[in-house]
């Protein structure tokens, strides 16, 4: 029994010491097009990592915007191949409350823009 209590009081203790921004909520507004898309996030200190899986027998374009409060958003384009798992990254410079996470994929080029980030395809 103490054995129990000392190890949930070092981890109280660690938690307690961990700066409040370590972790924050990610949400996600999707416009998937119909297409088998499924995706995961996953925030560390002040990086918000966007997974998106195409489960398709297609190519998939996806762009996302990435919004932390009063920060210039992030845009990323990318081109996702069949059956494949694509990674979206943003960090930012300021503490993190929230990101909202806007992802629109299709099936076809129309969501390329030569001004954007793009990329390049996972193999």
């Amino acid at each position: 029994m103490q054995h129990s209590f000392t190890k949930w009081l070092l981890l109280a203790l660690v938690l307690s010491y961990s700066p409040a921004y370590a972790f924050f909520p990610i949400d996600v507004e999707e416009q998937l097009n119909e297409l088998d898309i499924t995706y995961e996030t996953q925030s560390v200190t002040t990086v918000a990592n966007l997974y998106v899986s195409n489960n398709t027998q297609k190519i998939v374009f996806c762009r996302t915007v990435f919004h932390n409060g009063p920060e210039t958003p992030k845009i990323w384009r990318g081109e996702i191949l069949p059956k494949q798992i694509f990674m979206f990254s943003a960090s930012f410079k300021r503490d993190i409350i929230r990101v909202k996470i806007d992802l629109t994929c299709s099936d076809e080029a129309m969501l390329r823009n030569k001004s954007a980030k793009i990329k390049k395809r996972s193999e």
